[in-house]
C-alpha cells in the first residue's frame, strides 16, 4: 500500500502542479516535464521509510512545479518555497517526537545551514539567484534528516547535473546564457536519494 501511493500521489498532484507553473509563467507545462517531475517523485519517495515520504508527498505539487518554473522565467517564486519551510520544520518536529531522534534534527539543520552557505557563494557573486540559496537550505533540511551521506551525495550530484546543463546551454547558447539552477538542485535531490537509500 505505501509504495502505491508513493506511485499514485504524484500524479494526483500534476493537476495543482500544472496550475502553479501556469500562474507564475503564464504558459501551460508540457505533460514531459512535469511528468519527468512525477517519476522522480514516485521513485524519491519509495526509496525512503513511510514518515519521510510523507513530507515529500504532501510536497509533490510544488516540488514538481518548481524546476519548470525556474527554467522558463529563470525564478523560485519565494510564495512557493517558503511556505515549504514551516511544512518540513513541522514535520521534523514531529517526527522527532514520536521517534525520540533530535540527533536527526541537529544533522538535518546542519545540512541545510552547509548547502545554503555553499549556495551563497555563487549567489553573491551574482552566478545565481537567492531563490536557489533557499531551495538549497530546504532541501538540505530533507536530505540532512534521512542521511550525511544522502545530503552530500545530493550536494554532489546537484553540482554535476548544473556543470553539465550549463555545459550545454553554453554550446547552444554561449556563455553568458542565464541558467536555472533549481532543476539541478531537485534532481541532484533525487539522485542522491535514490543512490543512497534505493
Amino acid at each position: 500500500m505505501y509504495l502505491f501511493w508513493c506511485a499514485v500521489v504524484p500524479v494526483l498532484a500534476l493537476p495543482a502542479a500544472r496550475r502553479l507553473v501556469a500562474g507564475f509563467t503564464g504558459d501551460r507545462p508540457t505533460a514531459v516535464g512535469l511528468g519527468c517531475g512525477a517519476a522522480a517523485a514516485t521513485v524519491t519517495a519509495a526509496s525512503v521509510p513511510p514518515a519521510t515520504a510523507s513530507v515529500l508527498l504532501v510536497l509533490c505539487p510544488v516540488l514538481m512545479a518548481l524546476p519548470v518554473i525556474d527554467a522558463r522565467i529563470h525564478r523560485l517564486p519565494d510564495r512557493l518555497v517558503l511556505p515549504a519551510f514551516p511544512v518540513v520544520g513541522a514535520w521534523l518536529i514531529a517526527t522527532v517526537i514520536v521517534t525520540g531522534t533530535p540527533d536527526a534534527a541537529t544533522r538535518a539543520a546542519a545540512a541545510a545551514a552547509a548547502a545554503m552557505a555553499v549556495l551563497a557563494v555563487p549567489c553573491a557573486a551574482g552566478g545565481m539567484g537567492f531563490g536557489d540559496v533557499k531551495l538549497g537550505g530546504l532541501l538540505g533540511l530533507i536530505t540532512g534528516w534521512i542521511g550525511v551521506d544522502t545530503a552530500i551525495a545530493a550536494g554532489l550530484a546537484a553540482l554535476l547535473a548544473g556543470a553539465g546543463h550549463g555545459l550545454v546551454v553554453a554550446v547552444r547558447h554561449g556563455v553568458t546564457a542565464r541558467l536555472p539552477f533549481g532543476p539541478a538542485l531537485l534532481a541532484g535531490t533525487a539522485i542522491g536519494v535514490v543512490v543512497t537509500r534505493g
